[in-house]
C-alpha cells in the first residue's frame, strides 16, 4: 500500500511484526489498547494517539507532533497487531514523556530537570538482561520531570522522565 505521511508518500508492506518502508526493513510491536499507544520501531518507543474510528485521512499524534496520514489502495488504515500472547504493559500517558523501553533497573540519570536536551543526548542508563541500556532523547527540549532514581526498578512503558 501506498501511505503519504505529511504530504510524503511511501510504500508500505506490512509482514507480521515487520514492516517495509521503501524497501527498509523495521520490526515493529506495540503496547497499549485504545487510541493510546506505545509504538516500537527496532526498539525505540513512540507515543502514539489516533483515532479509535478512522476512515480515509487521519490525524496521528506521535511523540506530541501531529501527522496528516492518507492510504491509498488497501486498507483505510494499516493494521499492525500485537501478538495476541502479549499483555498490555502500563504506558507513560504524559506529554512529552519518555517511556522505559523494557523492564530494568536505572543505574544512572545524566540530566537534571530544567536541563536543556537535543536529539539524542544521554538522559539515562539503565539495565535490562544483565546490559547497561542508554535512553537518549527523542527530541529536542527541555527536561521538566524526572520521574524515576537510581537504583529504581521500571516496567515497560513506565514514565522515565519528560522532554518538552
Amino acid at each position: 500500500m501506498r501511505i503519504i505521511v505529511d504530504g510524503e508518500p511511501f510504500d508500505v508492506v506490512v509482514q507480521g511484526d515487520e514492516v517495509l518502508v521503501d524497501g527498509v526493513s523495521y520490526r515493529i510491536r506495540i503496547e497499549g489498547r485504545g487510541p493510546l499507544k506505545t509504538v516500537y520501531v527496532n526498539e525505540k518507543p513512540f507515543r502514539i494517539e489516533e483515532p479509535e474510528e478512522a476512515t480515509g485521512d487521519l490525524q496521528v499524534l506521535v511523540d506530541a507532533k501531529y501527522h496528516d496520514v492518507r492510504v491509498e489502495g488497501g486498507r483505510a488504515r494499516p493494521v499492525v497487531s500485537a501478538p495476541k500472547r502479549a499483555q498490555a504493559a502500563p504506558v507513560a500517558s504524559v506529554p512529552g514523556g519518555v517511556p522505559a523501553a523494557m523492564a530494568g533497573r536505572i543505574v544512572s540519570i545524566a540530566v537534571q530537570e530544567g536541563q536543556s536536551v537535543r536529539t539524542g543526548d544521554l538522559l539515562l542508563i539503565f539495565e535490562a538482561m544483565k546490559m547497561e541500556n542508554e535512553v537518549r532523547s527523542p527530541r529536542d527540549g527541555t527536561v521538566t520531570k524526572i520521574a524515576v532514581n537510581p537504583g529504581d526498578r521500571v516496567n515497560t512503558g513506565d514514565l522515565l522522565l519528560v522532554v518538552e
